[in-house]
């Protein structure tokens, strides 16, 4: 069983595969609305044709250069909400009852639990990490 940073790390590591797994040109997509089209941005090859505008629009607002910019930002998140030595929260306070600042158990922190949330459909997903 994984923990909760390692699940997000897993995932984030596959989102980033998949992005520059592509074969087109360009990393960024279009929708070409008049030609039913989804090209990439170099205009080097059409990607796929699609009937409904809102399903390329969809595709497009998705392409591998947002999924990337994505994952470099979910990274971020993990680099200051990670555990220590004692799987305590580094980026999470909060005062206890003698007004102190005392860390977050990792399981606890809001921001992973936040993340983690984003694949619920996984099957190493926890279910207590966002109950």
């Amino acid at each position: 069983m994984s923990t909760i940073e390692e699940f997000i790390e897993a995932r984030i590591d596959i989102e980033e595969a998949t992005a520059r797994g592509t074969v087109q040109a360009s990393l960024s997509w279009q929708n070409f609305t008049m030609d039913g089209e989804l090209r990439d941005s170099d205009n080097a090859g059409t990607i796929m044709m699609c009937v409904a505008d809102e399903d390329r629009q969809h595709i497009a607002h998705h392409d591998p250069a947002r999924v990337l910019r994505q994952c470099t930002a979910l990274r971020a998140i993990l680099r200051v909400h990670r555990p220590d030595g004692d799987r305590e929260c580094v980026g999470c306070t909060r005062n206890d009852r003698a007004g102190e600042p005392s860390f977050v158990p990792i399981g606890e922190c809001v921001e992973l639990r936040t993340l983690a949330a984003i694949w619920p459909d996984h099957p190493d997903f926890q279910a207590e990490w966002v109950a």
